[in-house]
């Protein structure tokens, strides 16, 4: 939606990752994933896109293959990955980073994750609905119980409580983050979504 500087997408595949996306071939091969499962739309939450991998997707789009929107990941560092495993755990994808040993060119269908809706504006995107299990959610909340039991500073478990907060009201409401302060918070749940 031009006017209101904004994007909307139905029902996509996510895919998230901590790499830049190189080569064309590997975006060519992630949209081949999302037609042939008769899906026609897919998020990539990439750290960038280079030229062959972007012009790819502005092909496909154009052909109206498979409509495709392209996001910074949140944050920087450290901080980026924890964000991105949050994204992964509420939208049931896998992060493809080399800190996990997975990489692109290697994504399967499995990897990708999925949510209802997706609206992007210029500093924020908000994942709405995101497939992950709610045993997956418990499990990454207890993970980072457990590393805010072993920090020392005040700082890294303000970032590690941010973090299990976060991971909580997902749940109850809509995921959403900026690429550049990182996650954020919807209080409420969306008009006719429920709490899990």
């Amino acid at each position: 939606n031009p006017d209101k500087m904004e994007a909307e997408i139905e029902s996509p595949y996510i895919l998230i990752t901590d790499q830049m996306m190189i080569d064309a071939n590997f975006a060519a091969h992630v949209l081949n994933l999302v037609k042939n499962n008769n899906r026609d739309s897919i998020l990539f939450i990439v750290d960038d896109m280079l030229q062959g991998a972007l012009a790819t997707v502005l092909i496909n789009l154009q052909r109206k293959n498979v409509y495709s929107d392209v996001i910074r990941a949140p944050a920087v560092e450290f901080r980026r990955l924890a964000m991105l495993d949050d994204i992964a755990v509420y939208t049931g994808g896998k992060v493809m980073s080399v800190h996990s040993g997975r990489m692109i060119k290697n994504t399967t269908l499995d990897d990708l994750g999925s949510a209802n809706r997706v609206i992007i504006h210029q500093n924020e995107t908000i994942i709405l609905g995101g497939v992950g299990s709610k045993e997956a959610v418990q499990n990454r909340v207890k993970q980072i119980q457990s590393e805010l039991d072993r920090e020392e500073s005040d700082f890294d478990k303000s970032l590690s409580s941010w973090d299990l907060a976060v991971l909580f009201f997902s749940f109850f409401s809509s995921l959403s983050f900026s690429s550049r302060s990182g996650l954020l918070l919807s209080p409420e749940p969306p008009p006719g979504m429920s709490a899990l």
